[in-house]
C-alpha cells in the first residue's frame, strides 16, 4: 500500500498540458486562460466625471459656501458619450453626466447636490455652487483602470465574471484557452448497482461515482463514466 502523496506523485507525474480551444467569450467561463491578455487601449480613454454635477475651473469655487454661493455661467449640457469642443472659460462652467469626457478648460467637477441651476432674464443658464473645489475633484483619470500594454488578465487564470468584463471592455469576443481534460471514473464491486436499478437485498447504489463526476466538472473537467466493473480481473481489465 503507498500513501496518498506517493499516490498523487506519480499520478503528477504523468500529467502534460493539453493543447488549445478558441472560444466565444461567454462560452469560456470557467476555462483555463491560454494567453496573457495584453490591454490594446487605455481605460477610461479620457478623463471623465465621476459624478453628475458641474465641469468647473476650480479657481473659480474659490471661497463657495451655504452662505457665500459662487455664481457661473452654463455654457453647454454634456451627456455621457458627447464631447464638447467649447472651452470652460473664467466664470463658466458646463452641466456634466457621469462618465462625459472633462471639457478643455475644467479641472473639476462640483457634485450637483452642491449647486442650484437658475435661468437668467436674458435666457441664460446660471448656476450657484455652494462649496469649494480643488483640482482633480470627481474625475476620474484616462488610464486609471489600465493603461496600454498593461497585462490586465495572466496566462493560467480561470476566467469567471470579472475576467469576462475585463475582456468585454477591451473588445475582445473569443479568446484562447486550454482544453477541458476527460477524467475517467471507474467504480469497482460486486455489492454495487447503477442510479437506475432497484438495489436488492445486499447491494448498494453507486453514488460515490456521481460524487466524483460531480467534484471533476466543479473543477474544469470532462467526466468520463466508466461504469462499474466487478469483482475480477478480466471484468476490470475489459473496462480500462
Amino acid at each position: 500500500m503507498i500513501s496518498a502523496k506517493e499516490a498523487i506523485d506519480i499520478i503528477l507525474s504523468e500529467v502534460r498540458p493539453l493543447g488549445f480551444e478558441k472560444l466565444p467569450l461567454l462560452s469560456s467561463i470557467e476555462r483555463v486562460i491560454a494567453e496573457d491578455i495584453t490591454a490594446t487601449r487605455a481605460n477610461p480613454p479620457l478623463d471623465n466625471s465621476a459624478m453628475d454635477g458641474y465641469a468647473v475651473n476650480s479657481s473659480d469655487t474659490k471661497g463657495a459656501s451655504e452662505e457665500t454661493p459662487v455664481i457661473l455661467k452654463v455654457i453647454a449640457d454634456l451627456p455621457a458619450g458627447g464631447i464638447l469642443k467649447d472651452r470652460v472659460n473664467d466664470g463658466e462652467t458646463v452641466r456634466i453626466m457621469t462618465g462625459a469626457p472633462i471639457p478643455d478648460g475644467a479641472d473639476a467637477v462640483v457634485m450637483v447636490e452642491y449647486t442650484e441651476r437658475s435661468e437668467t432674464s436674458n435666457n441664460k443658464t446660471d448656476v450657484k455652487i455652494f462649496r469649494e473645489s480643488k483640482p482633480g475633484d470627481n474625475i476620474r483619470r484616462a488610464g486609471e483602470d489600465f493603461k496600454i500594454g498593461d497585462v490586465v488578465i495572466q496566462r493560467g487564470k480561470v476566467i469567471r465574471a470579472p475576467e469576462v468584463a475585463m475582456m468585454a471592455t477591451l473588445g475582445i469576443s473569443y479568446i484562447t484557452t486550454y482544453q477541458k481534460p476527460s477524467v475517467a471514473v471507474l467504480s469497482t464491486g460486486d455489492e454495487l448497482v447503477d442510479i437506475y436499478e432497484l438495489p436488492t437485498e445486499g447491494k448498494i447504489v453507486n453514488s460515490n461515482s456521481y460524487a466524483i463526476a460531480a467534484q471533476i466538472i466543479g473543477c474544469g473537467g470532462q467526466p468520463v463514466q466508466l461504469g462499474i466493473a466487478r469483482d475480477n480481473k478480466d471484468d476490470l481489465e475489459e473496462k480500462l
